[in-house]
């Protein structure tokens, strides 16, 4: 759940490539998100990016 004072509350789900669960799904393409994987001090983590638009409330 995404949420901000003036905006809408967002409740939403992430997918991404290669999850087993993505097949029980119709899924498409666009909403599916490559994780790359990246070394950091406490080892390798994966990394993924996502652009999350909220709508203003309305008055």
């Amino acid at each position: 759940m995404v949420r901000h004072p003036r905006y809408s509350k967002l409740v939403t789900q992430l997918y991404f490539r290669g999850d087993e669960n993505n097949e029980n799904e119709k899924i498409e393409e666009a909403l599916i998100t490559d994780l790359e994987e990246v070394e950091g001090t406490g080892g390798t983590y994966r990394r993924g990016v996502f652009d999350i638009v909220l709508a203003p409330k309305e008055s």
